[in-house]
């Protein structure tokens, strides 16, 4: 007959003091748990910079986002429009036949564009960063946003979220002071680059055939500045060209509503007449008068005026030039 299994007594509990407070228990468990992570933690020493690197690379901002954001009631539209452009800063939806390593900062409102050049294929690095930015404007414009930038080619590093080098400096430096307007221009050291340089050239092109694909995406400006000739060459690259004239005519009223609600005498102003300028000579090359913007419709777009029959034979004095050096 089996013996029955003995009771187990109840532990003799130690004695011990008054009991611990909860906030000393915790103290306890946070100096423990403070102990445990410098025993783990290891002391990692920073990565060496690596070498700057050869690139095209595109400063973009998108104009007027302080006062898009003051006037959004919903922030779900701000959200998207900066969602896609960073889609398009990180080449995801773009161009499919693009080799190039590239890179992307996004911050704010503002975006750094790197396409580097020591790759081992020449696919054409300044021709396919062009193109890719006659579309992030072309498709930009569906959402009435206006997008400026520069553009150059130098060296820069890019770690992660950051970026920096002479290369970023100069593409900012276009952006800022030499861009003014909503457009995208491109740095003289640019081309200088492509004639002197084939890391620009693709592989399959000479250097006329490069310049003769460059020039049918850009237009030079009264300033002697080239920029993307985005309006007009984003007819080729549509999928439906025949819809090209409605996306005219969407930019054709934002222009004609921003200028009008601008301040007299502003540098807002200032860009919409630009721009205004710019829609008519697309206009123009598309044979299509009807799109132009008129004086009545913007009327700080009127002109002196031509000069009368008799002023044009006329040689003597300026009639009301004031003495400039004043009394004897």
């Amino acid at each position: 007959m089996p013996k029955p299994a003995k009771k187990s007594s109840p532990a003799k509990s130690k004695p011990t003091g008054d009991p611990k407070t909860a906030g000393e228990i915790l103290d306890e468990i946070l100096e423990k748990a403070a102990g445990k992570a410098k025993k783990k933690k290891k002391i990692r020493k920073p990565k060496p910079a690596k070498a700057y690197r050869p690139a095209v690379i595109t400063f973009i901002d998108i104009l007027g986002f302080s006062d898009l954001v003051a006037k959004s009631e919903n922030p779900q539209r701000i959200r998207d429009i900066l969602r896609r452009l960073a889609s398009f800063a990180a080449n995801t939806g773009g161009l499919e036949y693009e080799t190039d390593e590239t890179a992307a900062v996004v911050f704010s409102d503002s975006i750094i564009r790197v396409r580097f050049l020591d790759g081992r294929y020449r696919s054409g690095a300044l021709f396919q960063e062009v193109l890719k930015l006659l579309h992030v404007q072309g498709e930009m414009l569906t959402d009435d946003v206006l997008l400026r930038g520069g553009l150059t080619v130098g060296m820069i590093h890019v770690e992660g979220q950051l970026a920096f080098g002479p290369g970023f400096i100069r593409a900012y430096q276009l952006e800022s002071e030499f861009a003014n307007y909503p457009r995208i221009v491109i740095g003289p050291e640019v081309f200088k680059a492509l004639r002197e340089s084939d890391q620009l050239v693709a592989a399959h092109h000479d250097l006329a055939d490069e310049i003769h694909y460059q020039r049918r995406m850009l237009k030079r400006g009264d300033d002697g500045l080239w920029f993307i000739d985005y309006l007009h060459g984003i007819q080729g690259e549509m999928d439906d060209p025949e819809e090209h004239p409605a996306l005219v005519e969407q930019h054709r009223a934002l222009i004609i509503s921003s200028a009008n609600a601008a301040p007299a005498n502003s540098r807002v102003l200032q860009k919409y007449l630009w721009l205004a300028g710019y829609l008519n000579d697309v206009a123009e090359r598309l044979s299509r008068p009807d799109l132009k913007i008129t004086q009545t419709e913007i009327p700080a777009l009127e002109a002196l005026g031509e000069e009368p029959e008799w002023a044009k034979t006329y040689d003597g004095p300026i009639i009301g030039v004031v003495d400039v050096q004043g009394d004897d």
